[in-house]
Order: structure tokens, then sequence, then C-alpha cells
């Protein structure tokens, strides 16, 4: 083989392997969305435990206040995900986090002509102000304060 030919095969297999990751793959390390509702009720920031549960409750029982989405592509950054959905909501001033759902997804993290795969958790939930119906519902719901 030549010389140019081997130089050749070296940029095809460095590329093939490292990927080409996309511009903003650092911002992607961790992330979390936050999507309030535009009629929802501003509420304070509050240092509180809340409530996070997989369940769905009746709509007469919150008031949505945002939905949060929580991407890792690692899974031992920044701790856990239902802990960082309740860290967000907190800073929100709900009192619980509903419909939480965490799962596990494949990204290509890195910079242009560099990237690796990674492998890690995300994150999905609502979180509510609750009314005196939904207080009195959140001791025969399974979940926990965190």
């Amino acid at each position: 083989m030549t010389l140019k030919f081997c130089a050749f095969l070296t940029m095809v297999a460095f590329l093939f392997f490292c990927g080409c990751g996309p511009h903003r793959g650092a911002q992607i390390i961790f992330r979390t969305d936050v999507t309030k509702y535009f009629d929802a009720p501003i509420k304070a920031k509050h240092n509180n435990r809340v409530f996070v549960t997989e369940e769905p409750m009746a709509e007469n029982e919150y008031e949505t206040l945002a939905e949060i989405h929580i991407t890792k592509t690692m899974p031992w950054i920044n701790g856990w995900v239902l802990d960082d959905l309740a860290d967000s909501a907190r800073k929100i001033g709900a009192d619980a986090v509903i419909e939480a759902d965490v799962w596990w997804k494949w990204f290509l993290i890195g910079y242009v002509f560099l990237g690796v795969f990674g492998w890690g958790p995300q994150g999905y939930g609502k979180a509510v102000a609750l009314n005196s119906a939904g207080i009195e519902r959140l001791a025969c719901m399974q979940g926990e304060y965190r």
C-alpha cells in the first residue's frame, strides 16, 4: 500500500470511530428543560421536599406549573434523575411531580469531527401545585418525597 492510501484509510477510520458530533454536544452532558405553562400561577421557590410519583392525578386536584425534561448522557453525572426532577420542581415552587418517568437512551456527544456515544438516563414529569383535594390524595399514592 502506498503512503497516501494508508493516510486516507487512517482518516476514514478516525471519522468512522469518532463520529461527527453536534456543535452543541458539550451542553448535552446534563440538561434540564423546563417548559412553563403560560397561564400557570407564579409560585415562589422553596426548600421543602417534593413528592415524586409515576401515577397521574385527576385534573381538579392540581394546577400544572411546568413540564420538566432531564437529559443525561452518562449515568454517574449529577446524581439520580428523580432527584433532579424534584430539584427543578422545587425551583419553580411546585408541591409534587406527577407522571414521572425515567428511561435510558443512546446519545452522540462531542464536537465537530470528534464525538463519542453515550448511554444515559432521561426523565420527564409534570411539576404541579396541589390544592386541598390533591394534598389529601397524596396519602393514597405510591411515590416518595425527595
